[in-house]
């Protein structure tokens, strides 16, 4: 067990895109992805961000049932123990800020940090303390892709600050989080 090593994960982010895979058993699946994955990095800690609000543009159905499947993702983490982040009362942090800022912070205290996201919006995060993971198909299975500093230099050429801007432009206007970069 690494004492000095966080994992963040992204409930919110790896939810929704489990959701629309494979919507009546996303919780359960990723439970157990992220269970193997938890075993497997051997960190001393971890957190998530699951904030369960309504998902803008579905119909009620696909609301229903996403909201029943983040029920059963919160419940999972619980049972392996795993906290999660929660912006003080009044504050108002979206839960991809609090994550980013668990993440500079952790780094800032020279642990090893790991995130578990869904997407890439979180690279910009990328240091030599900071990694994020993305789930992808690699040998025939389901697995969490680490991108590195390294890694992102050689596949994009650019420091993770400079990525930023660059996921902003594919984000269709979507705004990233403050104090990003």
């Amino acid at each position: 067990m690494n004492e000095n090593k966080m994992i963040l994960i992204d409930g919110n982010g790896l939810l929704e895109e489990a959701f629309f895979s494979l919507p009546q058993h996303c919780a359960e699946g990723l439970s157990v992805l992220l269970a193997k994955t938890l075993r497997g990095e051997r960190a001393g800690k971890a957190a998530a961000v699951l904030d369960l609000e309504k998902e803008k543009g579905l119909c009620p159905h696909l609301q229903e049932e996403l909201s029943r499947q983040g029920g059963i993702l919160k419940e999972r983490l619980l049972s392996m123990r795993i906290p999660f982040l929660i912006a003080a009362e009044g504050e108002g942090a979206s839960s991809a800020e609090l994550l980013a800022s668990a993440a500079r912070q952790y780094g800032q205290d020279g642990d090893e940090v790991v995130i578990l996201s869904a997407g890439k919006r979180f690279l910009p995060l990328i240091t030599e303390q900071v990694t994020v993971k993305i789930p992808a198909v690699e040998e025939g299975e389901l697995q969490f892709s680490a991108y590195s500093l390294e890694r992102m230099k050689e596949e994009y050429e650019l420091e993770p600050k400079a990525l930023k801007n660059v996921l902003a432009l594919t984000f269709e206007g979507v705004k990233p989080p403050a104090g990003w970069g």
